[in-house]
């Protein structure tokens, strides 16, 4: 009889233990590119803003993606399967993330084309029309960084190397408030 119970508390464990990591997470096979590439749609990319302190970024992002990591910057690869990847650089200064740059790298660039189609609804429906010029998109919008706006700038490099790839930068300029 002790067996028993000790058997039935630990499947209540494991199940309530399971339950709590599976319940409302998609599968990695469920979500598409740009979901991955966006991965969370608080701040302006993967979660994470510009101003965002190191502490925060690394919680941000998975240990096993990690490549490198100095005081100066963060840098994670991900590897999406049918040599799809995307790259994720968090440049610092001082404790906080003055540069983001994401690269995706996809097999085509009809791939490319659909995904930056994705990312240019996502952010002008979040930030308005966005200035274009020879195929790149910029954004312009606030961030926690004090005096300056943030540009998300959107370029599709497929063309220059041949398969699918994709350049989101996000940077600091300071804000015409600050100027005055």
């Amino acid at each position: 009889m002790r067996n028993f119970l000790i058997f039935v508390s630990s499947l209540i464990l494991l199940s309530a233990c399971g339950s709590k990591t599976l319940v409302n997470q998609p599968k990695s096979a469920d979500l598409s590119i740009f979901e991955h590439a966006l991965k969370d749609t608080l701040g302006l990319i993967r979660g994470a803003d510009l101003g965002e302190e190191y502490e925060v970024v690394e919680q941000l992002e998975y240990d096993s993606a990690l490549v490198v990591k100095s005081k100066f910057n963060l840098v994670y690869d991900y590897n999406l399967g049918e040599d799809n990847s995307i790259n994720v650089k968090y440049i610092f200064a001082g404790t906080s993330v003055r540069l983001i740059e994401l690269n995706l790298l996809l097999t085509s660039e009809i791939m490319a084309d659909s995904v930056a189609t994705d990312f240019i609804n996502y952010y002008s429906k979040r930030f308005g029309t966005p200035a274009q010029q020879m195929g790149v998109y910029v954004w312009k919008t606030e961030t926690m960084l004090p005096n300056s706006d943030a540009y998300i700038e959107l370029k599709d490099e497929s063309a220059e190397y041949g398969f699918g790839k994709l350049n989101i930068t996000i940077f600091p300029r300071p804000s015409k408030k600050s100027e005055a």
